[in-house]
């Protein structure tokens, strides 16, 4: 071939290459069958692709020699014919063709006889193609191509590439099923594709499920990439007691960092909703606000809403802010209407939050105001408007003396304090510590040191307690943490011991005067065992005189640090009688005094484990079991265990839980024990199906807080999800809150490449299931 034929050539191939690059094509005979691998464990490259057998495939198409080849060359003037067989390649790039027709002048190729293009990834035949090679123009007539990557196939009567970035389909059909089990396709007398807004326009389009036709739509708007693009995206459908749920998301691509969804909601029982939700993200700072309104409920004759909104940010290293701000309309917002395509997650509590932090090498600073609103019956907790809290953190060392300054200032309200014939108290508290740290650190274990006093003062408003309206206290506190840490070595383990005492002593102050703002006891537990407070909280200070006797072990593999096996048992034994108690309860009211103070000579014993054979991974399978129990060895009665195990392996997903609680003398939030099973698991259970399954049991009561059966069923190119649940839900009626059981139905279909109906059955299971994550392979 002379080297003039080939420059021409050179610009064929790469005009081709240039006009097609957005389309990836071949006709089905270039596609697998079952027996080939295109069955659903072959999803992942839907066919099998023929080799690309070409030279210097692997050199940048700029730099890579033009390769070409035919049974008959004619070069006549500016007319160059290449007649039979014709081989071009460049680069990773093939094209076959049996008729090439060049005229230089004009710059226009017609490609006849057939031909096919190759790329790694992609290929394209059709019967005959015109192309204008200044422009970079062209058509291709009776084409049909195929993606090895993801599975989509399309036919078309004529593609035209009519700008750099734009494609023209006529008679179309576009599908990603194999062709031996085409469950769908999408055909279109017209469909046009934009590259630069990454977006797909089809009209007069009709949906056919397995040939037969479904649907018929007028006009759709698609993406043609990831890219976020403003559209109508599928509908979601559920039912429920409540009746039929249909929301329809409007997406809304406002900015490369800015978008919104809007959608409208009817609910068969209630009426017509509006959600919406707008996102504005920056490197250093999250927006996120979102609201709900239906306007005159059926049930209620109320207008109900919702409002949300979240930010965190960052101003340089040392500022940061966070907002989360929750409210509703009424405590039976989430029962009766639940959420459609917002983020709010639901809870008992919702968080009404503002904060800004100031972070440095040894200060802390925060400040922030907090509030909730309560979904569960008269529970109101106290707002904090504001609370001030400064730290100073001393720089680690292994020896040396470090300073411990801590204080708090909070004002407390409550939205009822004004309420005629109230006595609930407000004020301000202020709670400030200091003291020094010694700690000594080396490999065989490391003693910790610590001596500070306290200080804690209020200013109430009203105090019905007494008439002491600026009651204070003082108490010094000394702890002493001492630990060991053992190992050894055998058969290819190491197993470390680890014997820890830990001393406390704080000394009693008179606190009978002092409100109960947000203070609580702490649940006991093995990490109870060596902390420095028994309350959450600053509104007591906690008297002390008791040595903690603690050991774990773990076990590992000799060079990993994977802990296969770890144990822990620890006890408290009390020196003196603890005087200071938290009261029962929030005082609504009536004040209530504080609890009876304790004399045990001893706590709980305190035990957990956790066992996970091997680090592993979700390809590999990996397992774990862990527990918690706390005994009463005097009355010789559990009053808390805990038992689990879990297993994930790819798809499959198992857990099971039991818990038993037993009432406590100061604890009000039960007053019967609890014993509950918890089951769950995600299983596939063929290629083409998966499980899915919760029981969440109260085996104390005999009664269900959550029944969950699911099931999936996917092919290479259509998946659907259904999902019943039955679950108890709060409710509360003239200040009494009861539970009712709901039922719910969830449908979840999605066409893959083209979308789908419905998030709402993955988004419930993912709620319901602890680990699962939908994947669809």
């Amino acid at each position: 071939m002379k080297p003039r034929t080939s420059v021409q050539i050179h610009s064929v191939a790469g005009a081709i290459a240039l006009i097609l690059s957005h389309a990836s094509v071949a006709d089905s005979a270039d596609a697998c069958t079952v027996a080939a691998g295109c069955g659903l464990a072959a999803c992942g490259s839907y066919y099998t692709e023929p080799p690309l057998a070409v030279k210097d495939a692997d050199k940048p198409f700029a730099d890579a020699p033009l390769y070409g080849s035919a049974i008959k060359t004619n070069i006549e003037g500016q007319h160059v014919v290449l007649e039979g067989d014709v081989r071009l390649s460049k680069s990773d790039l093939l094209l076959r063709t049996g008729r090439a027709e060049f005229d230089r002048n004009s710059e226009k190729l017609t490609l006849e006889n057939g031909m096919e293009l190759r790329q790694p990834g992609f290929s394209m035949k059709g019967e005959r193609a015109d192309l204008n090679l200044a422009g970079n123009l062209g058509t291709l007539e009776n084409a049909q191509f195929i993606s090895y990557t993801n599975g989509a196939r399309a036919e078309a009567e004529v593609i035209s590439r009519v700008a750099e970035q734009k494609l023209h389909l006529k008679n179309a059909s576009y599908t990603q099923c194999r062709p031996d089990d085409e469950a769908w396709r999408l055909q279109a007398g017209e469909i046009k594709l934009d590259y630069e807004s990454g977006r797909g326009v089809a009209k007069n389009a009709q949906l056919r499920v397995y040939d037969v036709p479904v649907a018929w739509i007028p006009w759709i708007n698609f993406p043609v990439d990831s890219r976020r693009a403003t559209g109508v995206l599928w509908p979601s459908l559920g039912t429920s007691d409540g009746g039929l749920d249909i929301s329809v998301p409007v997406y809304l691509n406002i900015a490369p960092n800015a978008d919104a969804t809007i959608t409208p909601r009817h609910l068969s029982e209630h009426g017509t909703a509006l959600e919406a939700e707008v996102r504005y993200l920056q490197k250093n700072n999250d927006f996120v606000i979102g609201g709900a309104f239906l306007d005159n409920d059926k049930q209620t004759d109320e207008n109900r809403w919702l409002f949300d909104a979240k930010h965190d940010g960052r101003a340089g290293d040392k500022f940061g802010s966070r907002v989360r701000w929750s409210k509703v309309s009424d405590q039976d917002y989430f029962r009766d209407l639940g959420i459609a395509n917002l983020s709010v997650k639901r809870a008992s509590h919702l968080e009404q939050s503002v904060e800004a932090d100031f972070e440095s090498k040894y200060w802390r600073a925060q400040v922030s105001t907090e509030q909730y609103q309560s979904l569960a019956g008269e529970d109101k907790p106290y707002r904090k408007l504001p609370q001030i809290e400064v730290e100073y953190r001393a720089p680690p060392k292994n020896i040396g003396i470090e300073p411990v300054l801590k204080a708090d200032y909070t004002k407390f309200d409550h939205r009822d304090a004004d309420t005629p014939g109230s006595i609930i108290p407000t004020g301000t508290r202020v709670y400030a510590e200091a003291g020094v740290r010694l700690p000594v650190h080396g490999r065989a274990g490391s003693i910790t040191a610590e001596a500070k006093q306290r200080h804690l003062e209020y200013r109430i408003d009203d105090n019905p307690i007494t008439s002491d309206e600026t009651p204070s206290a003082n108490g010094a506190q000394f702890s002493l943490d001492a630990q060991l840490n053992l190992e050894r070595r055998s058969d290819g383990w190491v197993q470390s011991l680890e014997p820890r005492l830990y001393y406390l002593y704080a000394e009693h102050a008179n606190q009978t005067a002092f409100p109960d703002f947000d203070t609580s006891r702490l649940p006991f537990s093995y990490e109870q065992l060596f902390r420095p407070s028994r309350f959450a909280g600053r509104d007591r200070l906690d008297d002390a005189d008791q040595l903690t006797v603690g050991i774990s072990t773990s076990f590992r593999r000799d060079g990993d640090d994977h802990e296969t096996l770890r144990l822990g048992i620890g006890q408290i034994a009390y020196f003196q009688d603890r005087e200071v108690q938290a009261q029962v309860e929030n005082p609504t009211s009536t004040p209530i005094p504080d609890s009876a103070p304790q004399t045990d000579e001893r706590s709980p014993v305190a035990m957990h484990f956790r066992y996970q054979p091997a680090a592993g991974s979700d390809e590999g399978g990996r397992q774990w079991v862990d527990g918690e129990l706390i005994w009463d060895a005097e009355k010789n009665e559990i009053d808390r265990g805990h038992l689990g195990w879990g297993y994930r392996q790819q798809e499959t997903l198992y857990n099971a839980g039991i818990g038993y609680r037993r009432p406590q003398p100061d604890d009000s939030s039960i007053d019967r024990p609890v014993y509950q099973l918890d089951l769950s698991a995600a299983k596939r259970y063929s290629e083409r199906t998966k499980l899915f399954a919760r029981a969440h049991y109260d085996l104390e009561d005999d009664r269900a807080f959550e029944n969950l059966i699911g099931i999936e069923y996917q092919s290479c190119c259509w998946l659907t999800r259904v999902v019943w649940q039955r679950a108890l839900e709060p409710s509360t009626e003239n200040g009494v809150t009861t539970t009712t059981a709901d039922n719910a139905f969830l449908l979840e279909f999605q066409l893959k490449g083209l979308g789908g109906l419905g998030s709402k059955a993955s988004s419930q299971l993912r709620e319901s299931i602890h680990g699962y994550d939908e994947r669809e392979d």
